[in-house]
C-alpha cells in the first residue's frame, strides 16, 4: 500500500469534514492509521497512513501532501519539514 500524509488546513472550509470522514470509512482497510491526527489541531492536522490507492484516489489532491513520511517512512510527533515545502496548503 502507498504512504500518504492528509494534511487539512483547519480553517478551510470543509477540508477537515471531508478528511475525517475519509479516515473512518477507510481506517478498517489502512495498514497505517493512527487513531487521532498529529498537529495542533487547532490550525493544522495531519494523517500520516498506509491506503489502497483506491482510497488515495478518493481524496482531492489539495488534502495530500509531501512529508518525510511519505519520502522514507519516517514519523515525527511535530509536523514534518516536507508539509512545509509544500506551500500552497498554506496560501
Amino acid at each position: 500500500m502507498p504512504r500518504a500524509t492528509v494534511l487539512v488546513i483547519v480553517d478551510r472550509p470543509g477540508e477537515w469534514e471531508v478528511a475525517e470522514g475519509w479516515v473512518e470509512r477507510w481506517r478498517d482497510r489502512m495498514a497505517v492509521c493512527p487513531e487521532e491526527p498529529g498537529g495542533c489541531l487547532c490550525c493544522v492536522a495531519w494523517w500520516d497512513v498506509d491506503a489502497p490507492q483506491e482510497a488515495l484516489n478518493e481524496l482531492p489532491t489539495s488534502l495530500l501532501s509531501r512529508s518525510e513520511w511519505v519520502i522514507n517512512g519516517s514519523k515525527s510527533a511535530s509536523l514534518p519539514n516536507g508539509h512545509l515545502q509544500n506551500r500552497e496548503h498554506f496560501r
